[in-house]
């Protein structure tokens, strides 16, 4: 299982960008999730450069935590393309 977000979310620009870091967050994941890394990924798109980080498990016991945390508290979220 992997968990993925922006490097950095939209927020005041009078913040800096280390204010704006989705790290922070991710490295709190990490940690519940009992994983040893945050990964940062690098997403080549046609026209940008996506940066993220990753909080990736293979450890059944991690993938449990995860399973029983979404079970709890699911997430209610849907993309919409626009034309």
């Amino acid at each position: 299982m992997a968990i993925s977000q922006k490097n950095l979310y939209k927020a005041n620009s009078d913040l800096s960008q280390k204010d704006n870091s989705n790290l922070y967050i991710m490295e709190k994941i990490r940690e519940f999730l009992d994983v040893k890394n945050v990964n940062q990924i690098k997403r080549i798109r046609d026209d940008y450069i996506e940066l993220a980080y990753s909080v990736r498990t293979t450890k059944k016991s991690s993938c449990q935590i995860l399973i029983n945390y979404l079970n709890a508290y699911p997430l209610f979220s849907s993309k919409t393309k626009i034309s």
